[in-house]
């Protein structure tokens, strides 16, 4: 079907069960068989794990697909269902006919095909095929999916499904564009490896869109970051009241005096958290945005707080609670405060590594559903051109960029080969030539960044094995 008869369905068919639950949700390579013709395609789908909120061996694997062409939507799966219907070999097989045409990123469409494979339990049998074919009904299955998905994540599938067809590889500024795409739309989350520019191409995407720094507001994620620091809380503060001023009406919890006649005031005020600002904000009409620095970071009591309050309601408006009392209702209890905003006013660009290699758990499937994710690797050609412009500054030779290349691509052997552990990234090498003197100095500040990569013992001894190669990588490379 077309993407407007997709939307119809969306919006005739779409109806929520209150039976089952979303326990797995995710946007992923898939192989897609023609029911009719048997071909196998490359196709980009979004799937939705349904549990039954009674009985959890109840469940059904809903799958909306984007080949090319049409959507399709089905409910159960023989390749994505552990059904045994198919063999490894045979699944290894369909994977392989589905690449065929793919022209961009053909491993990573291999590798997430191939982790999908059997990945769901078997989904409980509804006979969507035969009453499909019959009398053209979906089943409620499929309702409470149309009635989940939102038309950012359906718009993405034929975005995606165009990179990996296209056979032009990628590059930053592709990613530029994707920022573009969902800005103010919708909440975007960038992974990839540390140093890698994440947070440095979304400050340049910011600038280039000409959005004012005092619309900005950022949050940097760590493990001991607390709901007062998303929200606000009360502080300490002194004002100065002169005595004179008989129309003040002093409600503080304490009032000193200084010999100039002046009453120094100490109370309470209320000052907001990253949060609660880019709410206010928003709520003003202003393009706001939140930055969200390693979200994955957040403690799990915390994320679910940004979590709620990135839920638009009917009307398409977040809503934040910030525990802040603002007065009393008729029962003398507090009256908190309630910040609405349009969700076309408040956008979210979050960062992240991802891995037991960074100390962060995997994506929960409620935040992944609430951010289109972009993945930013760590592309060769990208950083070339990086380099190449930060050497143009310097005003330096062309010439050391080639010699920086060569030394990342020894160092990025070495880690495969597990000679060394850690990664060499974009901002190592940006740092070597800001800080050199001149081209000749290039080698002194590798040399002196070379405990950024090695590992430690348990008293805190650096490899002197690591060292040693990397010292001699070094010499031969500036010889």
């Amino acid at each position: 079907m077309t993407s407007k008869e997709l939307y119809d369905y969306k919006k005739n068919e779409g109806k929520l069960d209150a039976n089952y639950i979303v326990s797995n949700s995710y946007t992923t390579p898939y192989p897609f068989i023609d029911i009719d013709t048997n071909e196998i395609k490359f196709s980009i789908a979004h799937v939705m794990k349904l549990t039954n909120t009674t009985d959890s061996t109840k469940n059904h694997t809903v799958v909306l697909a984007y080949e090319g062409k049409e959507y399709f939507f089905w409910c159960g799966d023989n390749f994505i269902d552990n059904t045994k219907t198919h063999t490894i070999k045979k699944g290894k097989e369909i994977v392989a006919e589905a690449l065929k045409d793919v022209k961009n990123n053909i491993a990573e469409a291999s590798k997430q095909m191939n982790e999908i494979f059997h990945k769901e339990t078997a989904s409980s049998g509804c006979g969507f095929w035969r009453n499909w074919k019959s009398s053209g009904e979906i089943c409620k299955h499929v309702k409470h999916f149309l009635s989940e998905i939102d038309s950012a994540t359906i718009d993405s599938l034929e975005v995606i499904h165009n990179d990996y067809m296209n056979a032009v590889k990628p590059s930053s500024s592709n990613d530029l564009q994707k920022l573009k795409r969902y800005a103010f739309k919708k909440h975007v989350l960038i992974d990839g490896p540390k140093g890698f520019g994440k947070t440095f191409e979304v400050y340049q995407f910011l600038d280039n869109e000409e959005i004012p720094s005092e619309d900005i507001f950022e949050v940097g994620g760590f493990e001991g970051l607390e709901s007062i620091d998303l929200l606000g809380q009360n502080i300490p503060f002194v004002k100065e009241v002169k005595k004179q001023n008989k129309n003040i009406v002093l409600k503080a919890n304490n009032v000193f005096s200084s010999q100039d006649g002046t009453e120094h005031v100490q109370d309470l005020v209320w000052m907001d958290g990253a949060l609660t600002a880019a709410f206010r904000n928003a709520s003003k009409g202003k393009k706001t945005v939140l930055m969200i620095d390693e979200i994955l970071r957040i403690p799990g009591r915390e994320l679910s707080v940004l979590v709620a309050a990135l839920t638009p309601n009917n009307k398409g408006e977040f809503t934040l609670r910030t525990r802040r009392i603002i007065g009393l209702n008729e029962d003398g209890c507090g009256t908190e405060e309630v910040i609405k905003c349009s969700k076309e006013n408040l956008w979210v660009v979050a960062t992240t590594n991802i891995g037991a290699e960074y100390d962060v758990d995997e994506i929960e499937s409620a935040l992944a559903d609430r951010f289109m994710i972009i993945h930013k690797g760590a592309e060769r050609s990208v950083l070339k051109t990086i380099l190449e412009g930060e050497i143009k500054n310097r005003k330096f030779k062309v010439s050391s960029v080639a010699k920086l290349m060569e030394f990342y691509d020894k160092m990025v052997s070495y880690k495969k080969t597990e000679n060394i552990s850690k990664i060499i990234n974009t901002r190592h090498l940006t740092e070597i030539i800001e800080f050199a003197i001149d081209e000749a100095d290039i080698p002194n500040v590798v040399n002196d960044q070379i405990l950024k990569w090695v590992d430690r013992d348990m008293e805190g001894t650096p490899d002197h094995v690591q060292i040693k190669l990397i010292t001699e990588t070094i010499s031969k490379v500036w010889k």
